[in-house]
């Protein structure tokens, strides 16, 4: 079941981009807000590897997206699984988090998304 959370795109090119519609207006002061709703996929995590958060991750989950997938362009995967909102607010230095397959949060991307 999806959530308004995270709008993901993949494309045949697996591409990584978590924006498929950026929607704009205008603010009373005459500025432009852009945004865009997110969608929450449920991730088979029985393969996952759990992962205990050290100081230099905090707000980096760029780096464990490369460690753990190869791409830090897949740390939007870690965040979700892990309702990591803030990367600097909602990590701690010794929380354990889940570090999905890569394969399994694309099979869930793809039953929810038919991408």
């Amino acid at each position: 079941m999806a959530n308004p959370v995270l709008n993901t795109m993949i494309s045949d090119t697996q591409s990584t981009s978590r924006y498929t519609m950026v929607s704009t207006t205008t603010t009373g002061y005459g500025g432009v807000l852009r945004y865009t709703n997110w969608m929450v996929f449920n991730v088979d995590l029985s393969d996952a590897q759990q992962y205990t958060v050290q100081a230099k991750d905090l707000g980096r989950l760029d780096n464990l997206a490369a460690q753990q997938y190869g791409s830090p362009a897949y740390w939007w995967i870690i965040a979700m699984v892990n309702n990591i909102k803030n990367q600097l607010t909602d990590m701690a230095v010794g929380q354990v988090i889940s570090l999905p397959s890569l394969s399994s949060a694309m099979a869930a991307i793809q039953e929810n998304t038919g991408v």
